[in-house]
């Protein structure tokens, strides 16, 4: 059968012209960074590090997980000390 349009959005219109913008990249990526700092302090290299507990997990055979999924926000964010400092750790991941 025929597929139907669920919404029409172009991402960007915005109810006041996209005048709060800014104030809302700058709170995603307060929140990206608090969530980057826990995994730094806690579990850097490891999979995962649960957000309250800070218990470390490795489903996926300690690859480094979280670091590889987080390079291009890092990199979109304009984080590129942190990038520079998470590619010289997955140099050494086997």
């Amino acid at each position: 059968g025929e597929g139907r349009v669920l919404s029409q959005h172009s991402g960007t219109e915005f109810s006041d012209g996209g005048v709060a913008m800014p104030a809302r990249l700058a709170r995603v990526k307060e929140a990206f960074m608090k969530s980057w700092k826990i995994y730094k302090d806690y579990g850097y290299g490891h999979d995962e590090v649960r957000p309250i507990s800070h218990e470390v997990l490795d489903p996926f055979n300690g690859w480094s997980a979280t670091l590889i999924d987080s390079i291009d926000t890092l990199h979109l964010m304009g984080e590129d000390e942190e990038v520079k400092e998470a590619v010289k750790f997955l140099q050494g991941v086997n």
